[in-house]
Formats: C-alpha cells, sequence, structure tokens
C-alpha cells in the first residue's frame, strides 16, 4: 500500500495562512469545546428555537455542496478549490495536491450557523435537530395550506 505525503509543516502553515483573508461570512460565535454529557452550558432547545431553517436542514440532512470558486496557486504548488452550501452559504476550502490530493481544508461557516456554547452535538443533540427541522417544514406546509 502506498504511503500518502503529508504536507511539510511550513506549507500547511502557509496554506492556513492563505485561508485566513477568505472568513466570508465567518460568524464571530465560535464554537467551545464539547461539554459532559448530560450538561450544556446553553439551552439546547432555545438555541433550536433560534436557528434558521437552513441551519438546522444542513445539521440534520448534511451542507448541500455546490462548486463556488477555484484556482491555481502556483506559488504553493497546489490547487485552491472553494464549495457553497446552497442551503447555509457555508464555504468549505480544499487544498489540493497536482494529483488531487488534499492537503489540508477548513470551513466558513455563515453568520449564525454557530451557536456559542453548543460545541460538538451528542446523539440526543441530534435528535433534538432532526425533530425541529421536521417540524418546522410541517409548520410551512400547513401554513402554505391555509
Amino acid at each position: 500500500m502506498a504511503r500518502r505525503k503529508t504536507p511539510t509543516t511550513a506549507k500547511a502553515a502557509k496554506a492556513a495562512a492563505l485561508r485566513e483573508p477568505s472568513r466570508r461570512g465567518r460568524s464571530h460565535l465560535q464554537p467551545v469545546g464539547e461539554a459532559p454529557k448530560g450538561t450544556h452550558e446553553f439551552d439546547l432547545a432555545a438555541a433550536v428555537k433560534r436557528m434558521d431553517l437552513g441551519f438546522l436542514q444542513c445539521r440534520d440532512f448534511g451542507h448541500s455542496w455546490r462548486p463556488f470558486t477555484a484556482r491555481w496557486m502556483p506559488s504553493d504548488n497546489c490547487y485552491e478549490s472553494q464549495l457553497q452550501c446552497q442551503r447555509c452559504k457555508t464555504v468549505r476550502t480544499r487544498f489540493l495536491s497536482r494529483r488531487g490530493e488534499q492537503l489540508s481544508g477548513g470551513y466558513d461557516y455563515a453568520e449564525g450557523y454557530l451557536v456559542k456554547g453548543m460545541g460538538r452535538l451528542t446523539g440526543t443533540d441530534r435528535d433534538s435537530i432532526r425533530l425541529a427541522s421536521i417540524q418546522a417544514v410541517l409548520q410551512h406546509d400547513a401554513a402554505e395550506e391555509a
């Protein structure tokens, strides 16, 4: 089995630095580390009620990625590829080698996507997200029928 080459520290640092200026819509709210199971520093139900429907659906179904931008970066000898979610507008950036190997990557989340204190979601948290997502669709359908 062939070993994958990992980028050098300098190359990875340069790729990370290249991502910094393109923080399109990056929320000032950054995720906090995972809280111990069964305890949260926030009220999940209240956070879910305030969440945009597109954000709920992306957290429920996963993002709906579409090509956004791409460019060859000769100084780094790699490609920068950006995908954008059609629902929530989050941008996923990937740095790829000439052969298509992913060197590094990251996400620029849409304003409001990250919720302060939420951190990583537990299985129960994801259940709440799925339930809120389906209830929002039901409410929307009921409003259209009225």
